[in-house]
């Protein structure tokens, strides 16, 4: 079964599903967070920090992962006195830094992370995953929705009576704002600096529990994390105070959250119908999960050898069980008592309606996921076989005349200086006509693979939301679909 049977979705209107409302980012329900109304000395400097030119280009930009990008991009902060404080896996395997979160010694006590697009329109970048092929995704706004995820976990915290230390989050505008009206150009996040423990230091503080005092922890972090439908629970996120009190630094929703499109307005069918954020439980179920994952040996936080990988980290062993069992209560989604006695009460019409609707959502899912793969045929004929070829032969004829140009200058004598001079003049002129061959070469590849991206990437949203609330596993055809969109 390459997606969810019409049983399966039928199955999942009986289960407690819950999608949090979408969140607008206008700039009226946005103003509420502004920096400036409560820390007006501290907002200037920021605004003028962020608002320089070559700054507010890089921070208002769409994030690059391209890494001749991202070492730009840090020099250019870097420049004007940015301290980089987040960092990327390197190609050859070691982190380098990245510019998105970053302070300066003019704005002590606070830091400053990108409010821009994460992912275009043109990618669909996976995020954490399960072991039953459960994934999320993160979203254009997920930077901007740190302020909505902050007001959820603390109304969370409160209601488990649960302490948390979260750091404030307000929003700076830039200054040159004419003609911008997208909230991922127009804002910066700024993030009160709190005194936490490294992530080394949270995990050994962990270990040096009392066994009672640990599985208390792991118990209050996983009771967040599966309520708020934290997605993203690591160390790096998930911090211990010096005095032992739980942190959460970083607050990206990572698919719990959407934001609300300009002139949106509910209707009748939005309960199965409307993109939205993936569900509480899923959302919670993925966070625990990651949480498991923080324990082992092979997780690069602990920086430990990966031959036994999966085995839990010594001193951590309560911790996880305790996690673990939140887990396993969380993987059987809980029935809706209401929905089962309103199928009962109305004799069989709720149930119909849902099978109907059931059969929908999987042709729906079933025809998007035929087109994916008609879609990836295709790519995979045209790279691999006639453009791919042609490609091949048009790069080793490069490379051939790389080599005749590199020979005829190494073999050449010249008689005189005027000769060799003008030798060294058409020599030149041939390099940079290689050269411009070459870029040609790179940007006609660039431009086939940015097609592809583009047809393909609004399939793969249209079938993911089909399938969003069957929290079951269902094949690893449409999760390895995902995977190579990234």
């Amino acid at each position: 079964m390459r997606t969810p049977s019409p049983y399966k979705f039928f199955c999942s209107f009986y289960h407690v599903n819950t999608y949090l409302p979408l969140v607008d980012l206008s700039p009226n329900k946005l103003d509420r967070h502004l920096f400036k109304n409560e820390h007006p000395k501290e907002a200037a400097i920021a605004q003028r920090l962020i608002s320089v030119p070559e700054v507010q280009q890089i921070l208002s930009s769409p994030l690059a992962y391209e890494m001749d990008k991202i070492r730009e991009r840090n020099a250019i902060l870097e420049k004007y006195g940015f301290k980089l404080l987040s960092s990327k896996p390197g190609g050859d395997g070691n982190s380098v830094p990245f510019y998105s979160v970053s302070e300066h010694g003019e704005l002590p006590g606070w830091i400053i992370k990108s409010g821009a697009i994460r992912v275009t329109e043109d990618r669909f970048v996976v995020g954490p995953h399960d072991d039953r092929n459960e994934m999320v995704f993160f979203t254009a706004e997920d930077s901007l929705l740190r302020i909505a995820m902050v007001e959820r976990i603390k109304q969370i915290a409160e209601e488990c009576n649960i302490e948390v230390v979260i750091p404030k989050k307000k929003l700076v505008e830039y200054a040159n704002l004419e003609g911008v009206t997208e909230p991922t150009r127009r804002y910066c996040v700024i993030c009160e600096k709190i005194e936490v423990l490294s992530v080394e230091d949270t995990v050994e503080a962990i270990k040096a529990m009392k066994a009672d005092q640990q599985r208390e922890t792991a118990r209050k972090i996983a009771t967040l994390v599966k309520k708020v439908g934290f997605v993203d629970a690591s160390f790096h996120n998930i911090r211990l105070t010096p005095n032992g009190k739980i942190a959460v630094i970083d607050t990206e929703p990572a698919g719990l959250l959407m934001v609300k499109q300009p002139g949106y307005e509910p209707g009748l069918l939005d309960s199965w119908s409307i993109p939205r954020g993936a569900s509480v439980e899923k959302c919670g179920r993925i966070g625990l999960f990651s949480l498991m994952g923080q324990t082992l040996k092979g997780c690069s936080l602990t920086g430990k050898d990966k031959s036994d990988a999966l085995e839990c980290e010594p001193g951590l062993e309560i911790f996880r069980k305790e996690v673990e069992t939140h887990y396993q209560k969380a993987v059987c989604p809980k029935l809706s008592k209401e929905r089962i006695v309103l199928s009962i009460v109305s004799l069989g019409i709720l149930p119909l309606i849902y099978a109907i609707i059931a059969l929908v959502k999987t042709i729906r899912a079933e025809n998007a996921f035929d087109k994916l793969m008609g879609i990836d045929r295709k790519a995979y004929n045209t790279f691999s076989n006639n453009t791919g070829s042609l490609h091949r032969k048009e790069w080793e004829s490069l490379q051939q005349e790389a080599i005749a140009i590199d020979t005829a200058a190494a073999n050449r004598s010249f008689p005189s200086e005027m000769e060799r001079d003008l030798f060294a003049r058409e020599h030149q002129v041939k390099i940079e006509q290689f050269k411009n061959k070459v870029e040609r070469f790179k940007r006609h590849g660039r431009k086939e693979f940015e097609k592809y991206q583009r047809e393909r990437v609004p399939v793969v949203r249209d079938l993911f939301a089909s399938i969003e609330s069957v929290p079951y596993t269902f094949g690893s055809s449409v999760a390895l679909a995902a995977f190579r969109i990234s």
